[in-house]
């Protein structure tokens, strides 16, 4: 019986693990409330982080400027405020940006990599949180920031992955008003799939390098198969979400350090299932659901959850497949060393036909050999 994307995600299954409920402060952002998204962005990351001030400042020359302010308390730091400015090389955001002060901190006063700074720069914090702002061709538009002033030893590295999802969502927005202005049509679609991303990693403590890593060769392969732009386009989300139902899966099971058993991967191979169900509401990303759901099938049709076999399934599934199972074999994982160059395509050789489709095993092949 074929499946129901409707169906195969209950409520419950995305509740969070004990911390802050990321999907559901997601939401707030993506689903429209009256309040445009930048004002949205920031008052998600104020009340996530549990601070009183949030706020977007562009680095314009050696100036920082305040763009947009966001407060609970009109009291504190009264001095932040829409179109005031300070020098850049002064300010937290910049500092943290440039690696010399960390971009997020839980007790200012007393941290000793920052007690020093605070003391001068504004004692009144207590705790701080900047991520830069990055637009699509790599510029360093300016920073996002929340500002507290009580100490909170509960902020984590969770915390800063969900900050850097409002950033990314807040430089999405930022190009989507510039192609307009320039009355180009807005290419712009990815920034509730870029958010749900960084909430993965930050769940399953995948960092930026993997992402990039799998893009990349995927991409590559995409080429080499003489993919058009839409169907590379495609392959490109399909390897940034291929694994965004990791979201539902119980932490316990997530970042069990050994085997799982049984019952607990029932639990994981849901995980196609629940992506789908998630990529299926938010809008602009609802085409990938039939992709996601597929992304545990196999060329064989011996995978799961519907057992779909040769062309059945999506090309950007099989692509991403092959490409995140040779990064998976040549990488450390906390229950197992990384796989030789050589032993992983000696491994893509022996499953092509069977778990992968010959054709882009093929090509993975020869984009890996071209790069030695």
């Amino acid at each position: 019986m074929p499946l129901e994307l409707g169906s195969v995600l209950a409520p419950s299954a995305v509740a969070s693990s004990g911390g802050r409920s990321d999907l559901r402060d997601l939401a707030r952002v993506t689903r429209s409330d009256g309040r445009e998204l930048m004002e949205r962005v920031l008052v998600v990351a104020r009340d996530t982080l549990g601070m009183q001030l949030s706020y977007l400042s562009e680095w314009e020359g050696d100036e920082l400027i305040y763009r947009r302010v966001e407060r609970s308390d009109p009291s504190f730091l009264d001095d932040v405020e829409v179109g005031a400015r300070e020098l850049l090389e002064d300010s937290y955001c910049k500092r943290a940006a440039d690696g010399l002060l960390p971009p997020l901190v839980g007790d200012a006063r007393n941290d000793p990599r920052t007690r020093e700074f605070f003391s001068d720069y504004d004692p009144g914090i207590g705790a701080i949180c900047s991520v830069p702002v990055i637009l699509s061709d790599g510029r360093l538009w300016g920073s996002l920031c929340v500002a507290g002033g009580q100490a909170d030893p509960r902020l984590a590295d969770r915390d800063l992955a969900f900050m850097q999802i409002l950033a990314q969502l807040g430089a999405d927005e930022l190009e989507r008003r510039e192609l307009q202005a320039r009355t180009v049509r807005s290419q712009i679609e990815a920034s509730s799939m870029l958010a749900l991303v960084a909430a993965l990693d930050a769940r399953d403590n995948y960092s930026a390098k993997h992402s990039e890593a799998l893009v990349n060769l995927t991409q590559r392969v995409a080429e080499r198969l003489g993919l058009d732009d839409d169907k590379a386009c495609e392959v490109k989300w399909m390897a940034l979400l291929h694994d965004i139902g990791k979201l539902g899966v119980p932490d316990a099971v997530l970042h069990k350090p050994g085997p799982l058993n049984e019952s607990e991967w029932a639990l994981m191979r849901r995980h196609p299932e629940i992506g789908a169900r998630i990529v299926s509401e938010v809008d602009g990303l609802s085409h990938m659901a039939p992709a996601i759901l597929a992304d545990h099938e196999r060329w064989d049709g011996k995978g799961y959850p519907l057992g779909l076999a040769g062309d059945a399934i999506p090309l950007a599934s099989r692509i991403t497949l092959a490409c995140d199972a040779y990064h998976a074999m040549t990488s450390d994982r906390p229950y197992r060393t990384a796989m030789s160059h050589t032993k992983a395509l000696e491994e893509l050789e022996r499953t092509a036909g069977t778990q992968f489709d010959p054709q882009v095993v093929k090509a993975l092949l020869d984009v890996l050999s071209s790069t030695g």
